[in-house]
């Protein structure tokens, strides 16, 4: 929805501009299996399905483990990043979108997200719980 708002009007479709029918349609294509486990490949190539099926020139690409300054640099340039979440203590193992960060010489580092779970502007703290980013190169 972010790209649909913020980049361009052809990221999402009208008939699912609401989070429910958009989750239920990257499911899809992400072909969850019953446990709700997604793994990085399935998330990567149901956004490129997703992309394609729109005819979108955009493409999901993947980290295989986490970088704070990749994920500030993206989110400096206005694009979020999806970060899978490993064994984390509220989590658990999720997908959250990252969209902004903090970072402090005297705390710990934070990114900022989208739980997943219809809450928003949630701080995470960077640590050994956060794996994989998936990112778009546009």
């Amino acid at each position: 929805m972010f790209y649909d708002d913020e980049v361009s009007d052809f990221y999402v479709e009208t008939d699912y501009e609401n989070e429910s029918d958009l989750t239920d349609k990257l499911n899809t294509l992400m072909d969850i299996d019953l446990s709700g486990a997604t793994s990085t490949s399935e998330v990567v190539d149901g956004l490129n399905t997703y992309f394609s099926e729109l005819g979108l020139a955009n493409t999901a690409n993947y980290l295989s483990s986490f970088s704070f300054s990749m994920v500030q640099t993206r989110i400096n340039n206005n694009r979020p990043v999806i970060i899978d979440t490993d064994n984390h203590p509220d989590f658990g193992e999720h997908w959250i979108t990252a969209h902004g960060y903090y970072n402090s010489a005297l705390m710990d580092d934070y990114v900022i997200v989208n739980n997943g779970w219809g809450d928003n502007n949630v701080w995470v703290i960077v640590d050994q719980c956060l794996d994989d980013i998936v990112y778009f190169s546009k």
